[in-house]
């Protein structure tokens, strides 16, 4: 499975379900919408149920499967806890108010039946957070890519973010410790060796916090450069 570009989603809200057609990719929020669950439509049953085709939880999965995979190396492994499957989706109505409908830029080229080449993954076990999840098969369907831009986007912010939080703690630890070094050594301002410790301390937090700040904003940027042209 190849990977791809990135890309932004274009999302419209669901008003009525009857409107969806097959092969159309669909997305609902989860865990107070930190992330999305995504799905391709096979059939539009009423008001308020699809037939869908997703990577979800496996009902054969066994605690030991479980185990496996929360304790691989990567934290994160690979395994059979979720699978591609069909399943008759009945939506909350809460999950209703935030269904979406997901377009492509129109330099990415969409399949012309989704739900065939979803078809010929029916079954699969291998589901993997980073790289074979939902919304990875989802868009593996539509464009032939395996990719997954919420998970990319969250792991460039994260990295943007800690490198930027190590790089800035160096560098108010090393105004602090010039700060401090200068203070102790003025007659008129001379500061005791707890008041210098602070002043290191609240130097090297201060510059973490800004360069946290600076990273995830530059790893966002980042991600929107890597994204294909809409």
């Amino acid at each position: 499975m190849a990977e791809g570009p990135l890309f932004n989603y274009k999302a419209q809200k669901v008003n009525n379900i009857l409107e969806l057609k097959r092969g159309d990719h669909i997305r609902i929020p989860r865990s107070f919408g930190l992330f999305y669950h995504h799905m391709l439509v096979m059939v539009v049953i009423d008001e308020s149920t699809i037939k869908v085709i997703h990577y979800n939880s496996n009902p054969e999965a066994s605690v030991a499967d479980a185990a496996r995979f929360f304790s691989s190396s990567s934290g994160m492994g690979s395994g059979p806890i979720a699978r591609v499957q069909q399943e008759e989706k009945t939506f909350t109505p809460s999950e209703l108010s935030t269904l979406e409908v997901l377009s492509y830029p129109s330099s990415v080229k969409v399949s012309e039946d989704p739900i065939e080449r979803a078809l010929s993954r029916e079954h699969e076990a291998d589901y993997g957070v980073f790289g074979n999840n939902c919304e990875s098969f989802a868009n593996w369907s539509s464009i032939g890519h395996n990719v997954t831009p919420q998970v990319v986007a969250a792991q460039n912010s994260l990295i943007g973010t800690g490198v930027g939080a190590l790089t800035g703690g160096m560098f108010g630890a090393v105004i602090g410790r010039a700060l401090s070094d200068h203070l102790e050594k003025d007659e008129e301002n001379q500061i005791d060796e707890e008041t210098k410790h602070r002043i290191e301390v609240g130097a090297a937090l201060g510059g973490a916090f800004f360069g946290a700040l600076l990273g995830y904003a530059t790893g966002n940027a980042y991600t929107e450069s890597q994204h294909a042209d809409e």
